[in-house]
């Protein structure tokens, strides 16, 4: 379940970060729905198992899980998780993760703005892969989609309403104008599932 990733923005290799693990977890969930070959199904299992033992409860002021990146409480990876064990339930028909899922995204929603965008946390701002807040934002959205396509929860609805609001009606600056296409990407699948 541990996997090692050599990007082309950091020389040292990243283990067991959470953003990268959850990405594969994903990753291999959606290669299963498409293969059905057990090979993907078990090596995603394997990442979110992991995961799973890594969130915490008590993050921040809150009693909900999250999980924790150099001790403090990563956002990025705790919408990752729930994002890829959202995926795995989706195509495993699996529903292990019900109780983790809406404790991550209990979590992830004290981190949304006046303005509908979500705030990265202090140990987010390390991870140059994230691209802040409108990333984060655009993440957050996919998973509550997500979340509200297969439990149908009402109480991610004005969350997603007002991110997705702020994805489309606020205007990127300077440096995040060059992840704006995959913003555009994540608003567009949220949008799509909403």
């Amino acid at each position: 379940g541990t996997f090692h990733y050599r990007g082309t923005r950091s020389p040292k290799p990243q283990t067991r970060d959470p953003f990268l693990a959850a990405a594969f977890a994903r990753t291999f969930a959606e290669l299963y729905g498409h293969t059905g070959r057990d090979e993907f199904h078990d090596a995603a299992k394997q990442i979110l198992l992991e995961l799973t033992e890594t969130t915490v409860n008590n993050c921040r002021k809150s009693e909900d899980r999250c999980i924790k990146r150099g001790g403090e409480p990563h956002t990025v990876g705790t919408v990752m998780t729930a994002r890829a064990m959202l995926e795995f339930q989706a195509r495993t028909g699996a529903l292990t993760y019900g109780d983790t899922i809406r404790s991550l995204l209990r979590f992830a929603l004290l981190a949304q703005r006046r303005d509908g965008g979500f705030e990265a946390s202090e140990s987010d701002a390390q991870d140059t892969n994230t691209g802040g807040i409108r990333v984060l934002t655009g993440q957050t959205a996919l998973a509550l989609a997500e979340a509200i396509r297969q439990w149908g929860p009402k109480v991610y609805v004005e969350p997603l309403r007002q991110a997705l609001v702020y994805l489309t009606e606020t205007k990127p600056g300077f440096w995040a104008q060059r992840l704006q296409p995959m913003v555009t990407h994540y608003t567009c699948m949220a949008a799509g599932i909403a």
